[in-house]
């Protein structure tokens, strides 16, 4: 797949508009229509959310890095992504200009966007508007509509409510993928290895949303392994360092990760962050968060 930034080197071919923050189910159907036009296939998005320069007090936790999202557009057979830049210019610009810049630089023999995508000055741009004019330049317009889980629509607001609250797995069923985190290995307090769990403190992704605080399942992949892990993602209230951290324990391994790069999926969560009396308590709690995990992957092979 090709990345272009501002203007694509394919033209006639189909075009895919959207944020596409986590490339959700919801995301996939809209490819699944591009690919049945049977042309190229380029998609048209942001390398910053809109969010980030309209309200920048608000700070918008992404669900994916735009690596992650490349990769999964790579994956959902997009031939190339354009990266257009938002800024506070861009965000000016009025709906008529956008669909003539769309039409001049792309060329486009069809458009596909979802049911609720908005373009221009304040998004008073609608997919009505983006028909219409499809249909005075000649080339086709087709507006998905959303994919409904347990009654509502699938979207990027919804999953980042999940993940907030921690509830990862449900986040995973509308993804249709596990949620993940990527960082790098950094040095922690050591207290882990103190009281026998080692653990690997990983600094995310700011950019990225990290789920509430508590103890989560998953698998850490490093050095193209993968391991089943149990992370902690919170302050660390028995032994408090101060600052939120994501600190992961790989059961039955003792092994130096520092200053590499990892990839974290979180499966489930086990449970609240919980103060402890003392250091033996909290050993306690994590040979028992330790079988949960054994019993969680019983009868599967991780390593």
């Amino acid at each position: 797949m090709r990345i272009s930034w501002e203007e694509p080197r394919t033209t006639g071919g189909t075009i895919v508009l959207g944020m596409f923050d986590g490339v959700h189910i919801g995301h996939r159907a809209l490819f699944e229509e591009a690919a049945r036009a049977g042309r190229p296939l380029t998609v048209c998005t942001f390398a910053r959310h809109p969010m980030e320069v309209l309200h920048p007090e608000c700070r918008v936790g992404m669900l994916m890095t735009l690596m992650q999202k490349l990769r999964a557009f790579n994956d959902n057979g997009a031939d190339e992504t354009v990266l257009m830049r938002f800024d506070a210019r861009f965000a000016e610009t009025e709906p008529a200009a956008f669909l003539e810049r769309l039409r001049r630089d792309f060329a486009p023999g069809c458009v596909v966007a979802g049911y609720n995508y908005t373009f221009g000055r304040m998004g008073r741009g609608d997919t009505e508007l983006l028909r219409r004019y499809g249909a005075e330049h000649g080339f086709d317009v087709k507006v998905v509509p959303p994919v409904i889980s347990d009654g509502e629509p699938v979207s990027s607001t919804r999953i980042r409510e999940l993940v907030k609250s921690g509830r990862v797995a449900g986040a995973a069923k509308l993804l249709g993928h596990p949620y993940e985190l990527t960082g790098t290995v950094v040095k922690g307090k050591g207290i882990g290895r103190t009281i026998g769990f080692p653990t690997a403190n990983i600094q995310t992704d700011p950019s990225v949303l990290k789920p509430g605080r508590g103890v989560y399942s998953g698998i850490l992949f490093a050095d193209g392994k993968a391991y089943s892990a149990l992370t902690n993602i919170g302050l660390q209230p028995t032994v408090p360092s101060g600052a939120e951290t994501v600190e992961t324990h790989i059961p039955g391994y003792s092994i130096d990760l520092y200053g590499k790069n990892v990839r974290l999926i979180l499966t489930e969560k086990l449970r609240d962050e919980i103060r402890f009396e003392n250091t033996e308590q909290l050993r306690g709690q994590i040979e028992k968060d330790c079988q949960a995990i054994r019993d969680v992957y019983s009868g599967h092979s991780v390593t």
